[in-house]
């Protein structure tokens, strides 16, 4: 027979027994919010980098790409076999895409994005006339590729 300690008609200190549940279960409920806050954080972090990461590529084929327009251009401004006023103006816009090409290739995504968003605070009828015809050739663009795919 087991002897069980008088606890003045109580049950071995239920009250006791329930308050130290309460008290686990408040500090298990608190290491898991604080885990979920921690794997949050790396998620997010991981999540930034990647983004940063695929920005950071696509903004250098966008200069690589520009500066083959721009080779191309000085190729067909060398090539022409009378000087005038179209090879000089074809020879102009091979210098401002290789300048374009310089210009992003010198800056971080994050720094084009807040040189657009002052650019679009200073002049917005301008930066959304650019959008528009940005637009309208990416959806031409895009148009053509399909098309050209279903032949």
């Amino acid at each position: 027979m087991t002897d069980y300690p008088a606890t003045g008609g109580s049950f071995g200190g239920t009250e006791t027994g329930t308050s130290g549940i309460r008290q686990t279960a408040a500090d298990e409920a608190q290491g898991v919010k604080h885990e979920v806050g921690t794997q949050a954080r790396r998620l997010v972090d991981q999540v930034g980098s990647e983004v940063s990461g695929q920005a950071s590529e696509q903004q250098k084929r966008a200069a690589g790409g520009l500066r083959g327009v721009g080779s191309q251009l000085h190729k067909m401004a060398d090539a022409a076999e009378e000087p005038g006023m179209v090879t000089d103006l074809v020879s102009q816009a091979a210098s401002r895409v290789d300048s374009a090409a310089s210009w992003l290739d010198e800056r971080e995504p994050g720094d084009i994005l807040e040189e657009v968003k002052s650019f679009a605070r200073q002049r917005p009828g301008l930066f959304i006339a650019i959008a528009a015809g940005a637009g309208i050739v990416a959806g031409r663009l895009t148009k053509s590729l399909m098309s050209g795919d279903q032949r």
